[in-house]
């Protein structure tokens, strides 16, 4: 079997500064349309209320309920779980 090596530039890639610079992670990234518009229909149609004003919101709200969910796991959290992806078109 091959083994393969990650080169030098790609160890050294600072994760963290380029997520946030996708503007669907980034920490202060305003919501696109489409996200807002799923946001209101979620609202509207299924009684799922979010506020989230930045992309980030939404990636820190999915970190939370997977930690909750890791922490005790039940079928209830976990389906609650898949709600913030929703608003990223998931």
């Amino acid at each position: 079997m091959e083994k393969y090596q990650i080169k030098p530039e790609i160890q050294n890639i600072e994760f963290a500064y380029w997520k946030d610079k996708n503007p669907f992670y980034g920490k202060t990234s305003p919501l696109t349309s489409s996200i807002k518009a799923a946001q209101t229909k979620l609202k509207n149609h299924c009684n799922i209320i979010f506020e989230f004003e930045y992309c980030g919101e939404i990636t820190e709200a999915i970190e939370e309920k997977r930690k909750q969910f890791i922490k005790k796991p039940n079928r209830w959290d976990c389906c609650r779980s898949f709600r913030p992806y929703t608003t990223l078109g998931g």
